[in-house]
């Protein structure tokens, strides 16, 4: 999270909600003098994350390895962009949406925080992209779990 919080340090007025925060993130958050907003040492419970996902601006889940890949299509859906690193196959197919939620750079400070400029001046834009994209979308993730299961236990008896 380390490139995250020194990105989110350089957005005027921006503060930081996290969950599953240790002695080293709030450290990090007092070097580069990041407001702090609600932090939780533990996982923010299942039925709670969409209503918390809904009251930012913009979520940050910038990896470069996916630990929590529902994260930013369950951010999307509920109206707040997500940006997210290289590592998933999302948008790879959307050269729009790719572009500006896709960072290439995870460990980049500078990157991330360019990201955020863009993504926070083009947020409605974003939403309303992804509104488009969802259903074609998730036909297509039905598809593939459709023929994923054929595989699996073999194609269906007449």
């Amino acid at each position: 999270p380390f490139a995250m919080i020194a990105a989110v340090s350089t957005v005027p007025g921006a503060v930081v909600h996290s969950s599953a925060v240790g002695a080293r993130v709030q450290e990090a958050l007092d070097f580069w003098q990041v407001e702090r907003g609600q932090l939780n040492d533990h996982a923010i419970d299942r039925q709670d994350m969409p209503a918390r996902l809904a009251s930012m601006h913009l979520n940050l889940n910038v990896t470069l390895s996916e630990c929590a890949p529902m994260v930013p299509l369950e951010s999307l859906s509920v109206g707040v962009p997500s940006l997210l690193g290289p590592t998933s196959h999302y948008f790879e197919d959307d050269d729009y949406l790719y572009s500006r939620l896709v960072v290439p750079s995870p460990d980049s400070a500078w990157k991330i925080g360019t990201f955020i400029e863009r993504a926070l001046v083009e947020r409605n834009e974003i939403i309303e992209a992804y509104r488009s994209y969802a259903p074609g979308y998730n036909r297509r993730a039905g598809e593939s779990l459709e023929q994923f299961l054929e595989m699996a236990i073999g194609s269906p008896s007449p």
